[in-house]
């Protein structure tokens, strides 16, 4: 008999998965891959302190409300609409955030700017008009927003004079920024 009490990281990419719903009681996950499936939700995953979470090419319409011990998210090629504060907001460890390729019009910055260690942040391949302002993360590194509908830096520019040496030192990919 195998005891999944212990069971610290799970990785099912590539099958039919629909739910999460039966890992909810698994509390010791640290890391869970579920890349190329079905998912709709991943609410169900909102009680375990995960540290690492992928679900990549889902389904999934919203992002939930994790634990605020996850570090990594990556939710590329999903449904994605609109973020909410209390979704982001108190993922204070957060340091890796994907949602490239979703269907975001809009983030605030506002939401984000808890997130003090977030070094990369994909928002890639969405219908984003701007970039999120005011973008205050000290940490940020890596800022991707190929493939939106910007047509400005103007006000986000504007709004980090005061962090110009670290955005000159980040890494910012807008090769389909219009003229």
């Amino acid at each position: 008999i195998i005891s999944h009490s212990e069971l610290c990281e799970i990785t099912a990419r590539d099958n039919k998965i629909k739910s999460c719903s039966s890992l909810k009681g698994l509390k010791k996950l640290k890391k869970i891959i579920l890349d190329n499936n079905e998912i709709e939700s991943l609410q169900p995953l909102s009680n375990i302190e995960l540290v690492s979470l992928s679900a990549r090419m889902n389904k999934i319409k919203e992002l939930p409300v994790l634990s605020r011990s996850i570090e990594r998210l990556e939710l590329y090629h999903n449904c994605i609409n609109t973020i909410s504060e209390n979704q982001i907001n108190h993922l204070t460890r957060l340091t890796y955030l994907d949602l490239g390729r979703n269907k975001l019009q809009f983030i605030d910055g506002h939401h984000l700017s808890n997130c003090q260690f977030l070094n990369t942040l994909i928002l890639s391949q969405n219908q984003m008009k701007s970039v999120p302002t005011p973008l205050h993360l000290p940490m940020l590194k890596v800022l991707w927003l190929s493939g939106n509908n910007l047509n400005t830096f103007q006000s986000w520019v504007e709004n980090q004079d005061e962090h110009v040496d670290r955005v000159t030192d980040s890494r910012i990919f807008l090769p389909s920024l219009k003229k």
